[in-house]
């Protein structure tokens, strides 16, 4: 492994790269941070895309060491997982929810789902975990929860919406409060006017925040790209640039007036990320057009709420489809951000950067 430290940018950042592997940080939403220093990333093969992926590997990066050390392999193409302090939940074969210690590599299956156990999210303090799954070949989508201590596993909610937009996704965790559940309406964001959703346990879904229509019925407000702010009040999200209405940015929704403020307007945003601190929100830029390359140009700003600034504090190359997006998300104490870069190459990268 190559830990590279890359100057000619904004800002001087850390890059884990090597050139026969495609590194990964995840989705901004699931934590990938051990603690300060050290972080969990996935990484496969680099190979032509008529390939094999060769499988996919967990590991542990040391960025202060400069250090990299594999905990699990497996012969599949990407692995889903959440970090809690030195415990990493993995998804093994797609539909294992495991367990793995860092520092002991011992490793537990905790529950085996008979459908595919998708984007796994946990609370703050590491007692439960939520994921979704689809039921069969159906148009609903299932979302589950686990109890860590017991491992009991509960079903939470299922539901779909009409086609040609059917799919719901994006179930993440309250990280307060493990009986609130946000979901997304996926879709075309110019054409879904109900993407935010909130479920609570014994009660029935609800779209949380509104969006208008102008005086023809046509949607003027574009929402997507959630995350949960960190006392689980409320949800950050972008309103897209392509919104006809203005201004356009990151908004606010508070989860028991439902009143939404649209707060940072600076750039255009893609996705928004929430600090565990509640001092700062982290923001990549996008989607843009692609360059010679097959690369888009993007990059990742800080927002500091207490002062109201928006500082892009990177650039970086992206390409349009998933593990590709920048998507940032913070260390433990908020000194640190992790993010996607690319190469010319299109080879895919994570670069640390300090915020200090």
């Amino acid at each position: 492994m190559s830990i590279s430290v890359e100057t000619k940018n904004i800002k001087e950042f850390t890059r884990v790269y090597q050139a026969e592997y495609i590194y990964s940080c995840g989705y901004y939403s699931q934590n990938c941070w051990v603690d300060d220093n050290r972080l969990i990333l996935t990484r496969m093969r680099n190979l032509p895309k008529d390939k094999f992926c060769g499988g996919t590997d967990l590991v542990l990066v040391d960025v202060e060491n400069k250090t990299e050390k594999v905990i699990f392999s497996q012969e599949l193409m990407g692995i889903s997982y959440v970090v809690h302090k030195n415990i990493v939940y993995f998804v093994k074969t797609k539909n294992q929810l495991c367990s793995i210690d860092v520092e002991t590599l011992e490793e537990k299956i905790l529950y085996t789902c008979e459908t595919d156990i998708v984007q796994p999210h946990i609370t703050a303090d590491g007692g439960y975990i939520a994921w979704f799954d689809a039921e069969g070949k159906t148009m609903k989508q299932t979302c589950r929860r686990i109890d860590l201590k017991t491992c009991e596993v509960e079903k939470m909610l299922e539901v779909g919406f009409l086609p040609p937009f059917y799919v719901a996704n994006h179930f993440m965790i309250c990280p307060t409060d493990p009986d609130k559940i946000f979901f997304a309406h996926e879709g075309d964001t110019t054409y879904i006017t109900n993407r935010l959703w909130m479920f609570e346990k014994g009660k029935e879904p609800y779209n949380l925040a509104k969006q208008r229509l102008d005086e023809n019925g046509n949607l003027i407000d574009c929402f997507g790209h959630e995350s949960w702010v960190a006392d689980g009040k409320g949800l950050y999200f972008v309103k897209y640039d392509v919104s006809p209405s203005k201004p356009t940015g990151i908004g606010y929704v508070d989860l028991e007036t439902r009143e939404v403020k649209i707060l940072y307007t600076k750039n255009k945003y893609w996705h928004v990320c929430a600090a565990p601190n509640g001092k700062y929100l982290a923001a990549d830029l996008g989607p843009n057009d692609l360059d010679e390359n097959n690369l888009m140009n993007s990059g990742v700003c800080l927002i500091n709420i207490e002062n109201n600034t928006e500082e892009i504090i990177v650039n970086v190359k992206n390409h349009r489809s998933h593990p590709g997006h920048p998507h940032p998300q913070f260390n433990p104490s908020c000194s640190r951000m992790c993010f996607h870069d690319a190469f010319a190459d299109g080879t895919l990268s994570v670069g640390i950067v300090d915020i200090k």
